[in-house]
């Protein structure tokens, strides 16, 4: 069952690396640099997410939100333009990994993380209404949720 599995991994692994599309190179030249533009620019903004959150931020289960006894609703740098910036900043450093390679495993990844990013964003909302009360309130009326000025 083992020997199964694992053979079944590797012929997975072998045609999620096929490319999604072939593109012409110059059009994959273009490709290339919108990509790394946005891998940039979405790895910048997860880093600025995490600096900002500082000590409140931590890893905990999907299924689970810890909020320190002493935490503050952050409402400054990358948080006064969407509540959840990590996660937009990931969607975006994925989405221009994407584009410079076009192969299924990272579209799979990408669509997978969108899935389970807005799920867990949605229970951290709710912990962080329970706690802050009106003033999460307030903040969520006039920030974004997942993506800065859009949604």
């Amino acid at each position: 069952m083992v020997i199964f599995g694992l053979a079944l991994v590797v012929v997975m692994i072998y045609y999620l690396w096929i490319p999604l599309l072939v593109f012409p190179t110059i059009t994959a030249r273009v490709l290339d640099l919108v990509g790394l533009a946005l891998y940039l620019i979405g790895l910048w903004f997860t880093l600025w997410a995490r600096r900002t959150l500082g000590k409140y931020w931590g890893i905990s289960t999907s299924q689970q939100v810890k909020l320190l006894d002493d935490h503050q609703l952050i409402q400054r740098g990358p948080y006064a333009f969407v509540r959840h910036p990590m996660y937009f900043g990931w969607w975006l450093a994925m989405l221009g990994l994407t584009l410079i390679y076009p192969v299924w495993m990272l579209l799979i990844l990408f669509a997978s993380s969108v899935l389970a990013f807005v799920g867990r964003a949605r229970r951290e909302e709710t912990a962080l209404a329970e706690r802050f009360g009106r003033d999460w309130e307030a903040y969520a009326a006039q920030t974004r949720f997942l993506i800065p000025f859009v949604y």
